[in-house]
């Protein structure tokens, strides 16, 4: 839905997947590996946040 400003609220997956994420502190712990969709309620439900690991080997999810 629009805005009263004509914009969005809305993002594009592809936009959010590989951000990086941040702590309070500032230190990055990982980026946006995967965006969970609830169906039913037409919203997210959480993002897939990968961390650690070289070259994908090792990599935790959470």
């Amino acid at each position: 839905m629009p805005t009263p400003s004509g914009h969005t609220d809305a993002i594009r997956a592809s936009r959010v997947i590989g951000t990086t994420v941040y702590n309070t502190a500032g230190k990055e712990i990982g980026t946006i590996d995967d965006v969970m969709l609830e169906k039913t309620a037409n919203g997210i439900m959480f993002a897939v946040i990968s961390f650690g690991g070289f070259l994908g080997i090792g990599e935790r999810y959470h």
